[in-house]
């Protein structure tokens, strides 16, 4: 049990070597998961973390995660005979317990979830260049707090970028449905999953519930009814919402719902 230390309580040297390799490996893995949450993140919007690192790291990426492995072993040992010896009054060193602590941050840091990250760089850097990106999906993840932080630091509530639009328009041609997140303002994708905390926020903060935005020009209503989510419906005619627009196709909120079959917000738009 007590072969990891010595009898003063220092690491073993087979100990020290293991430790060595266990947080190397495990600081790099860190490090780069750590980057893509944080500042990849704030400059290019959200990431599928790890992917680009599994299609290029190769055999350092096996490696990498063997040394993370060995990392879980180490400190799962180390309580082990920590214990031990403290029920035997046998004492360990400081240096050995600062070691453990070193590799149990370092452990920690790649199991710190992503909404905890975001909301950090956001903190630190302001909402920067990918705002209303990280905002759309803070809505659709119902990451309340970080939609909240993104909006006091003056995100814009009814803005799309037209690189968005673009990127849209480009799926849309191509045959892709209209229905995705690219190009809509952060009032439609609230109203598009039928979000009510993020309808409920966006609308309380002042966000138009008239706003146009993506490839089709339609408003957060057009969408909800695209969407069959009839309590966004309702929330967004109770906000002032207009049932008589209509996006560039010429068709109401109203006509989308018809034209799906979608009869309980149909029913909802007809009483308007």
């Amino acid at each position: 049990m007590t072969s990891s230390f010595s009898p003063t309580g220092q690491l073993s040297r087979a100990s020290v070597i293991a430790w060595c390799v266990a947080i190397v490996g495990t600081l790099i893995l860190a490090i780069r998961l750590v980057w893509e949450q944080t500042l990849l993140t704030w400059e290019r919007g959200e990431q599928m973390v790890g992917f680009s690192m599994a299609h290029t790291w190769g055999v350092l990426l096996l490696i990498v995660v063997l040394c993370l492995l060995c990392a879980h072993a180490w400190i799962l040992a180390f309580i082990i005979e920590a214990i031990y010896r403290a029920m035997r009054k046998r004492p360990i060193a400081r240096s050995s317990w600062v070691a453990a602590v070193l590799l149990s941050v370092a452990v920690g840091l790649i199991y710190v979830p992503y909404s905890a990250w975001k909301y950090l760089i956001v903190t630190l850097k302001g909402p920067g260049p990918q705002a209303e990106s990280l905002l759309k999906y803070a809505i659709v993840g119902g990451n309340r707090r970080l939609a909240e932080l993104l909006i006091v630091k003056g995100t814009s509530l009814d803005g799309c970028d037209a690189g968005d639009i673009e990127t849209e328009a480009m799926m849309v041609r191509g045959g892709a449905s209209d229905y995705t997140f690219d190009g809509c303002a952060p009032l439609s994708v609230a109203a598009r999953v039928g979000s009510p905390q993020g309808l409920q926020l966006l609308l309380s903060k002042g966000a138009n519930p008239n706003v146009r935005s993506g490839h089709w020009q339609r408003t957060p209503l057009m969408d909800a009814a695209q969407a069959n989510r009839p309590e966004a419906v309702k929330a967004l005619l109770r906000a002032g919402a207009d049932p008589g627009l209509r996006d560039t196709n010429g068709y109401t909120a109203l006509d989308i719902a018809r034209s799906k079959g979608f009869t309980r917000v149909t029913s909802i738009l007809q009483r308007d």
